[in-house]
């Protein structure tokens, strides 16, 4: 599957590799899967390693990430949580479920696929603050905005509170004044979801995992207008 993706890739690269681009660099921002299935070869082309063999052992055991790793969907794994699609009737109510196996690669690939936990998610962050991932230098860059991406509309139904000053390296910045107030990742794909959510100024971190096709995000607003509420309006 990785080894088909990589030819197709090629293919396809060849079709952009005139095109004009869609916007100047800094000016905006495009999410785009094929980037980082880019971003793995070129690990692989420089360390010699194949891309889960360098995630694995650079991050996430140096991050002390002990319950997170690339599986196989062939495999038995314990304590691991399999994905479900939920199954609607025609007025829209969930009536069962079915497994998300035909949905993903059958391992993981540098565009995702990694299976954590929320305790790993919030080892992975501290592992960037404290410097045990990154140098000073690069935690920062990847810890602060560099592009004026903006949402006009409130999109966390807090008043005065916009979405702006987005990616960095694919965190987003949710900034209340100079500072930003939440500085979090999403994510979605059939039969399951995440966010995880980091507030500096009370260093308070939010994860949602879901192996279902669920409305994480309404869950975190609810959460995050309860934060924004007592920490942020005394």
């Amino acid at each position: 599957m990785y080894i088909l993706f990589q030819i197709k890739l090629k293919l396809e690269s060849m079709k952009i590799l005139n095109k004009k681009p869609n916007f100047e660099p800094g000016s905006d921002v495009r999410y785009c899967n094929c980037s980082f299935v880019l971003l793995g070869l070129a690990i692989e082309k420089i360390t010699g390693k194949t891309y889960r063999e360098y995630v694995t052992e650079n991050v996430f055991r140096r991050a002390g990430m002990r319950n997170t790793a690339f599986l196989s969907m062939d495999s038995v794994n314990e304590n691991t949580a399999e994905g479900y699609l939920n199954l609607y009737n025609e007025d829209g109510r969930v009536i069962g479920y079915k497994k998300n196996i035909y949905c993903f690669p059958p391992m993981g690939t540098p565009d995702g696929g990694a299976y954590t936990t929320a305790e790993d998610m919030n080892l992975f962050l501290t592992a960037i603050q404290k410097k045990i991932l990154l140098d000073d230098m690069h935690a920062k860059l990847l810890l602060t905005a560099h592009c004026p991406y903006t949402r006009e509309k409130e999109w966390w139904r807090i008043p005065g509170l916009y979405e702006r000053n987005g990616y960095a390296f694919e965190f987003l910045f949710l900034p209340d004044s100079e500072e930003p107030f939440c500085i979090y990742k999403d994510g979605q794909n059939d039969g399951v979801a995440a966010r995880f959510n980091y507030y500096p100024k009370e260093d308070i971190s939010v994860t949602i995992l879901s192996n279902q096709d669920c409305d994480v995000w309404d869950m975190t607003r609810q959460i995050q207008t309860e934060i924004y509420n007592a920490c942020y309006l005394r």
